[in-house]
């Protein structure tokens, strides 16, 4: 997807941030990384890209799942 790049429809937007969600995930459960009850609620609860894109990336690389949602950068 190129960056910088809007959808323009409410469906759009809610299909790729639903797809990121699961992505995020996707990632903490092939690291083998318990995810909260909390954090798999907020996850699948945003449809912000830019904090779903932040978390895709945390979730690389975070120690634990619940430290997903920290708001230090990382």
């Amino acid at each position: 997807m190129k960056s910088g790049y809007e959808f323009q429809s409410d469906f759009a937007r809610s299909y790729v941030a639903k797809g990121t969600a699961n992505a995020v995930l996707k990632v903490l459960e092939a690291r083998g990384l318990e995810i909260p009850p909390e954090v798999r609620e907020r996850v699948l609860a945003s449809t912000d890209m830019t904090e779903l894109d932040r978390w895709l990336r945390r979730a690389v690389v975070i120690p634990e799942a619940s430290a997903l949602l920290d708001t230090v950068s990382s």
